[in-house]
């Protein structure tokens, strides 16, 4: 078990509370009650989106975040976001929290988004988000910038590092007596990547700035809200 995802995850809702706006967009992208939460976490989202009359199953790769996950009485398997082989249909599959970029490179995003268009109902939908990267791939220097510090019982710091074609994404999670810091590459997945991939496909596209739905502008807005209809 990871030891910092296993520290974070005392604190994963802390750091990371209910977004209204978030659950909102999830709750009502579809009128079906089928949705699958792709690296679920502490299934908060997904315990909310229960609480709405929703039907979420869940996966993650962290054990911790699994067994958390299930103290609230949620499906979750323990299972790697290309691992996908259920027999159900979904009207929804959703990957947020910048959880695509961690694959491996441009070319398994594409089989995970193909594998999870599978997935779904007739005029079902898959949502994904991730930090918009195009202003730190812009700047020339290694340290391309930091997101805001989060948490009230924590400090949670989160940092973007350029190292070859990837991102390294540092991350530090600051307690009360103890410092935990983690490491991970990042595909620096751009917005032109998918639309690319999902034209070839001939499938429909949203691409929204934020959960609030507004504009997205590649140079300017924090996020990337990526919605793909079948």
């Amino acid at each position: 078990m990871n030891k910092f995802y296993k520290e974070i995850c005392k604190y994963y809702e802390d750091i990371f509370p209910t977004n209204e706006a978030q659950l909102n967009f999830l709750n009502n992208i579809s009128d079906g009650k089928d949705y699958l939460d792709i690296g679920c976490a502490t299934g908060l989202v997904a315990k909310n989106l229960e609480n709405l009359g929703k039907n979420v199953i869940c996966i993650d790769l962290e054990q911790s975040m699994v067994e958390e996950a299930r103290k609230k009485g949620l499906k979750v398997y323990e299972k790697n976001m290309l691992e996908l082989d259920f027999e159900e249909k979904f009207d929804v599959c959703y990957c947020i929290g910048t959880t695509i970029a961690h694959l491996e490179d441009i070319n398994q995003i594409c089989s995970f988004i193909l594998k999870t268009m599978g997935l779904l109902k007739e005029n079902g939908k898959l949502v994904l988000s991730w930090v918009n990267f195009k202003p730190f791939i812009l700047k020339n220097d290694l340290f391309l910038g930091a997101l805001p510090t989060l948490g009230t019982k924590v400090k949670f710091t989160r940092n973007y590092y350029r190292e070859n074609s990837k991102i390294r994404f540092n991350t530090v999670l600051t307690t009360e007596n103890e410092k935990f810091e983690n490491t991970q590459l990042l595909v620096p997945l751009l917005v032109d990547d998918l639309i690319s991939f999902v034209n070839r496909l001939g499938l429909k596209y949203e691409i929204y700035g934020n959960f609030k739905k507004d504009k997205f502008d590649e140079e300017n807005s924090p996020s990337v809200v990526f919605v793909v209809s079948k």
